[in-house]
C-alpha cells in the first residue's frame, strides 16, 4: 500500500495523531520509512456534527478552531486535501444550509491560502447542483471528492456527472448496488470499466 487517507472523528478530536506534535512528527517518520504517500484527509468530524444545521449551530466557534488547527497540521505532514462529506448525516436539505455552510467557507479560506491546503466536498447533490454549488466558491481552495458507490447508490448518471468533472481533485473507488448496499469490486453495479477508461 502506497497511498493512505487519514480520517477524523469528532469523538476525541485532539487524541488523533495529526492534531499533536508528537504525533505529526511520529507520521511524517513513518511516511518516509515505509514510502507512502498521504494525500488527503476524510474530516468525518464535520459530518458528526454538521454545524450548518440548526441542531449543531451552537459548535460554530469550536468547529472554526478544529478546522483551522487540522488545516495547519495537515500542512506540516504534506496532506493536501480535506474532504468534507455532505452526506448521510451532514446532507444538505435547503437553502438556509447551503448559506450557513458558504458563511463558514469563507472564514476559513485564508487559512486554506496560507497552508496551501484546499477542501473537498463528497457530496449526495444531484449533478447539475453540485454543479451549481461548486462554481459558487474559489476553487483555488475548494474542489469535489467523487465517490463512484455514491453515485451508484443514488442511481446517477456518470455521463452527467461528469459535466463537473474538472472540480474533481480526489476519487474514492467502491462498488455499491442500486439498493445501496456495499459490494466487494465487480459484484455491485459500479461501472468501473466506464469511469475508468474515461479516466
Amino acid at each position: 500500500i502506497k497511498n493512505l487517507e487519514w480520517t477524523l472523528d469528532y469523538k476525541n478530536f485532539f487524541d488523533n495523531p495529526i492534531n499533536n506534535e508528537k504525533g505529526c512528527n511520529e507520521i511524517i517518520k513513518l511516511k518516509k520509512k515505509y514510502k507512502i504517500r498521504l494525500k488527503s484527509l476524510t474530516a468525518d468530524f464535520f459530518m458528526q456534527k454538521p454545524i450548518f444545521k440548526k441542531k449543531f449551530e451552537n459548535l460554530e466557534s469550536d468547529m472554526f478552531n478544529k478546522i483551522q488547527h487540522l488545516i495547519k497540521n495537515c500542512n506540516l505532514v504534506g496532506i493536501k486535501y480535506i474532504i468534507l462529506p455532505l452526506v448521510d448525516n451532514s446532507s444538505i436539505q435547503n437553502m438556509y444550509q447551503v448559506q450557513k455552510l458558504m458563511f463558514f467557507l469563507k472564514r476559513i479560506e485564508s487559512s486554506l491560502k496560507k497552508y496551501k491546503v484546499q477542501i473537498l466536498f463528497e457530496s449526495d447533490f444531484e449533478p447539475i447542483k453540485l454543479l451549481n454549488f461548486i462554481k459558487e466558491i474559489n476553487n483555488k481552495y475548494f474542489g469535489i471528492n467523487y465517490d463512484t458507490g455514491n453515485s451508484t447508490a443514488l442511481k446517477y448518471n456518470f455521463n452527467k456527472e461528469m459535466i463537473y468533472y474538472k472540480f474533481i481533485k480526489n476519487i474514492h473507488l467502491k462498488d455499491r448496488n442500486s439498493k445501496g448496499l456495499s459490494k466487494r469490486f465487480g459484484k455491485g453495479d459500479t461501472n468501473f470499466v466506464k469511469i475508468i477508461n474515461f479516466l
